[in-house]
């Protein structure tokens, strides 16, 4: 029973946690650490007992958007985090605090997704993004659940992956979340015409541009970082879409737009629309130019954003260089700057 004179102990706060003494001893070891550094207890006592599901949320903010980061160091810490958040999952017995901790480990698991396809796994990124969507299922995101399989329908569209599949997912996506105002609304046109201008289907691609136009306009409340899908990818994937239809002053024009839209810092996705730019251009007959920027591209950037990604955008302009031109030596140059991306992986 409490007695006279001694502290009143606070009630947890909403959506808090709610401690109590093990034992005799831990009991008094707490109120000696109170009275000899109250100030520093006080602190530890306000984080220990505060919704712990908070700071994991915030955490999945930050990771969102620092995405673009160096893949190798960045995917040792999501899969660290992974396991301390399903450990704390298994742990839990609250139906809510379980279903927030379901939905962090859902977005934690997209977020593996990505880096692991980025520097060419497949097989894993797509085992990730699986227990993404299922994850999102089970907690009721049907905008999360969209945006997996959207997001993976990106992956078909590297590598010399089957296009077809790509499309399958687009549709899903689609299928899901018809009418939503979510990003996946964004994306899944996006993919579409993607991946119909590597099949060369003209008209169809350009449509499906247009609706990935109309969309964006619609999404007003766009998720954060990785999760929604900003104007200056937009634009890439648009000039991606025209590059690949051969649509050169559109493609540059778009190409322009992106790059003018991305912020000082991002490193990864500027070089993915140069390298789209030195594509342009060598199909445009503009050997020299193209070949020069593709190099200078590949050896400006820092080590740890060498990937399977960036090789393969390297290859998709290495691939638009007439037989005949292969030997030049501007084309040796960038083939060689390929082949040093091809080591650092």
């Amino acid at each position: 029973m409490p007695k006279r004179r001694e502290r009143v102990a606070l009630p947890p706060t909403p959506g808090g946690w709610d401690f109590r003494y093990p034992t005799s001893d831990a009991a008094n070891g707490w109120e000696a650490v109170c009275s000899a550094a109250p100030a520093n207890a006080r602190t530890a006592w306000e984080r220990i007992t505060a919704d712990p599901m908070e700071e994991y949320e915030r955490l999945v903010e930050q990771r969102a958007l620092g995405y673009a980061t160096e893949p190798g160091p960045f995917l040792h810490d999501l899969l660290i985090e992974v396991d301390d958040v399903a450990a704390l999952l298994d742990a839990c017995r609250s139906p809510a605090a379980q279903r927030r901790l379901l939905h962090v480990l859902a977005q934690l698991a997209a977020l593996v997704s990505v880096v692991a396809n980025d520097l060419g796994g497949l097989r894993p990124a797509s085992d990730w993004m699986r227990t993404a969507r299922l994850a999102a299922v089970e907690t009721g995101d049907q905008n999360l659940r969209a945006w997996t399989l959207a997001r993976e329908g990106f992956y078909y569209l590297r590598y010399r992956r089957p296009v077809s599949r790509a499309l399958q997912l687009a549709d899903a996506a689609e299928s899901v979340i018809a009418n939503s105002n979510g990003s996946a609304a964004v994306m899944a046109p996006t993919v579409r015409a993607r991946a119909l201008a590597r099949l060369g289907i003209e008209a169809a691609a350009l449509d499906a541009l247009r609706q990935a136009d109309q969309a964006f306009e619609r999404v007003h409340t766009p998720a954060v970082g990785i999760f929604g899908w900003s104007l200056p990818q937009l634009r890439f994937s648009a000039g991606k879409t025209l590059t690949n239809l051969g649509a050169t002053r559109l493609a540059l024009q778009a190409q322009d737009d992106a790059l003018g839209l991305f912020p000082p810092n991002e490193i990864l996705d500027p070089a993915l629309v140069r390298l789209d730019r030195a594509q342009v251009l060598i199909r445009a007959g503009d050997l020299t130019e193209g070949c020069r920027l593709g190099e200078e591209v590949l050896r400006g950037l820092p080590p740890d954003y060498q990937s399977p990604l960036l090789a393969s955008w390297a290859d998709d302009a290495l691939r638009a260089i007439p037989a005949e031109q292969r030997g030049a030596t501007d084309a040796e140059a960038f083939r060689e700057a390929r082949q040093q991306v091809l080591e650092a992986e």
